[in-house]
């Protein structure tokens, strides 16, 4: 149950549930009121889930403790979240916070927020101190952006998870920091030790990375790993870093699910190339999100691009954003031809934006897509594209061929296409027989 206010929450018997959620961003709460959720929490024996969201609250340390002397009294907690987001904890704070959850040892999941606290590299060691103890947890979130945290941070964080042996799901959000290279690979170094890690998610935005190689490759001590989302936008990893970025990744036999958000790193035609190697090599990949955009790719970077991703023969879902480079007509048309190979797709978002590709190059590329027999979900984005009327018949007339297309959305805003070829292209939609939703932009 979700409750805004301990008032509403003690006055309805809540504790009596298994599973509460209590919101209390924004709020002015007294000693009084804490104190009484306070004791509320000690006499529950019941609760198995708690959310307490306190995110933009100014509460003091005595007030924390006695928040925290509650908490710790709920010994069969074993799903806890707290969100002390924008909320100026200090050191003193942490400590309160970790030598309280200490206690509670059938903890299995727990999630925190700490965005824009300002930590620092000593606050976070408090935070991975607590995870070292935790022997029992398979489920962590930590929201720790905008902390001033650098690579001494992310060393004791990576270090914690060297005792995590039964971590099973794993998410970081560690964008705006300066952790740096060396400070990557030593949270790196440190996951590679959860050998039996399922589900892998790293927001590494922001940090001053670099290029430096092979960062990434303790990963493939995770045989278990079945999903993997890394994010590394803005860190400067240009082509020298992206020959080698998933080097070792391919021992992950069981990786189905992967996700690589690389945009404003200036990798180029070369880095776009290795990294869909690299990609290629996932055997098992079935879904895949590869966001390259703003890297000065060309048509050399699309038909690379292509090629390299219809090697992954058993991937139904993708999701590939190339918006903002220098995609050209013929850029586009060899994407869609190495594209259309991949014979088991099933769902394909293609977001093209903010190139040079005008109205016979977006044809040419519908073409080829035609040719994907299995394919059931489009998402096809293709605005500021330069497309005018001349070819943009063609554009239309080329949707008839989708035999199995059921759902379609297309983005075509900011181009020079008349009211007339609107029409033109709403009245070809409307004759697909197996499509039972399009949504025209």
């Amino acid at each position: 149950m979700i409750f805004s206010s301990i008032q509403q929450l003690l006055s309805q018997n809540s504790f009596l549930q298994q599973s509460v959620k209590l919101e209390l961003s924004n709020k002015q709460i007294s000693n009084i009121q804490l104190e009484e959720l306070s004791q509320a929490l000690i006499q529950n024996q019941n609760l198995n889930s708690l959310k307490i969201k306190l995110d933009k609250i100014n509460l003091s340390n005595q007030q924390l403790s006695i928040l925290m002397k509650g908490l710790k009294s709920c010994i069969n907690l074993s799903n806890l979240k707290l969100n002390f987001s924008f909320f100026k904890i200090d050191h003193e704070g942490l400590d309160i916070v970790k030598d309280s959850l200490f206690q509670l040892s059938n903890l299995k999941i727990l999630s925190f927020g700490f965005i824009s606290n300002k930590i620092g590299d000593i606050g976070l060691s408090i935070i991975a101190l607590l995870i070292s103890e935790l022997k029992f947890l398979s489920d962590f979130n930590l929201q720790i952006q905008n902390n001033q945290i650098t690579e001494n941070g992310a060393r004791s964080l990576g270090q914690s998870f060297q005792q995590s042996k039964n971590l099973h799901n794993l998410k970081i959000e560690f964008c705006n920091n300066q952790i740096q290279s060396q400070g990557t690979l030593e949270l790196i170094n440190g996951i590679s030790s959860c050998q039996n890690l399922e589900c892998l998610i790293l927001d590494l935005r922001n940090n001053e990375i670099g290029s430096q190689k092979c960062m990434f490759q303790g990963i493939s001590n995770c045989k278990n790993l079945k999903a993997f989302n890394l994010s590394l936008v803005n860190n400067y990893v240009n082509q020298e870093g992206a020959c080698f970025l998933l080097d070792g990744l391919q021992e992950c036999s069981n990786l189905q699910t992967f996700g690589l958000f690389i945009r404003n790193n200036n990798i180029e035609d070369k880095g776009s190339l290795e990294i869909c190697r690299q990609i290629s090599q996932f055997e098992n990949l079935i879904n895949l999100t590869l966001e390259l955009q703003n890297n000065s790719i060309t048509e050399e970077g699309c038909q690379s691009v292509g090629e390299k991703l219809n090697d992954c023969q058993k991937l139904k879902q993708l999701s590939l954003s190339l918006q903002n480079n220098d995609v050209n007509e013929e850029g586009s048309l060899q994407l869609g031809r190495g594209l259309r190979q991949i014979i088991f797709l099933e769902d394909l978002t293609l977001e093209l934006s903010d190139n040079q590709i005008g109205s016979l190059g977006a044809s040419q590329l519908l073409s080829e897509l035609t040719s994907i027999q299995n394919l059931k979900i489009l998402n096809l984005s293709l605005r500021n594209c330069y497309m005018e009327e001349d070819h943009f018949d063609r554009f239309c007339f080329q949707l008839k061929h989708f035999k199995f297309l059921i759902s379609l959305e297309l983005e075509l805003q900011e181009n020079f296409i008349s009211e007339k070829g609107e029409l033109v292209l709403i009245r070809r939609l409307k004759k697909l027989k197996r499509l039972v939703q399009f949504q025209l932009k």
